[in-house]
């Protein structure tokens, strides 16, 4: 019986050290996927500007729009919503993904990218 209690504690502090790393290593691979989806943007916002030297005002006229859920796989959840930041004009841009509530999510991490290609 001792055996076994001894093995539970050690299990235990296994898992205490273990589970910590592992969740801190999910939320940069769920970082990653945001860091995609605005590096995408930013190329659609790109080929946009091509077109008529302007920037594309709303996601929704991009050939990109990571915040359209219409085409996801069925029972898939995104870990970030992307909106259009700080008021964007024909000639800059910033667009932003905010953390969301899904998976253990705070809902308040964002990340950015501008028109220069910077991702904060």
């Amino acid at each position: 019986m001792i055996e076994l209690l001894i093995v539970i504690i050690i299990l235990s502090a296994l898992a205490a050290l273990a589970l910590p790393a592992y969740f801190a290593s999910t939320e940069r691979s769920r970082r990653q996927e945001a860091i995609a989806s605005l590096s995408a943007t930013r190329e659609s916002q790109m080929r946009f500007y091509a077109l008529g030297k302007v920037y594309s005002l709303t996601l929704a006229g991009l050939d990109f729009d990571p915040s359209n859920t219409a085409n996801d796989p069925p029972g898939s959840n995104r870990h970030y919503t992307y909106a259009m930041g700080g008021g964007p004009t024909t000639s800059a841009y910033t667009v932003v993904a905010t953390r969301n509530g899904v998976d253990g999510g705070n809902g308040t991490d964002t990340v950015t990218i501008n028109q220069a290609g910077t991702i904060t």
